[in-house]
């Protein structure tokens, strides 16, 4: 990583990639990261936005299943919403926004 005072121009980052299935179970608790939100923070200048990005590199399995009817979308958009509390993330950057 360059250092902090080489990165004031760097507003968000993606975290890549969860894949899009998990978030079509109504019981899921776990978000796997290959590392942590809080310690990219600490890579980052403070007001770095830190992102999740759902799918990407043609992962897009669950996108369907997600976008099937009201409640398959309500559970995905839920779980999309846990995730981010849990991880501490600023938010999420889905590759297929078709939802």
């Amino acid at each position: 990583m360059p250092p902090l005072d080489q990165l004031g121009h760097v507003t968000h980052v993606a975290l890549a990639f969860m894949s899009p299935g998990i978030f079509n179970d109504a019981l899921r608790t776990d978000w796997p990261l290959f590392t942590t939100v809080d310690h990219v923070r600490t890579q980052f200048p403070r007001e770095t936005k830190v992102m999740v990005a759902i799918g990407g590199w043609g992962d897009t399995n669950g996108f369907s299943d997600a976008a099937a009817d009201d409640a398959t979308r309500k559970v995905f958009a839920e779980n999309v919403a846990r995730m981010v509390a849990a991880t501490g993330a600023d938010g999420e950057s889905a590759v297929c926004r078709g939802l």
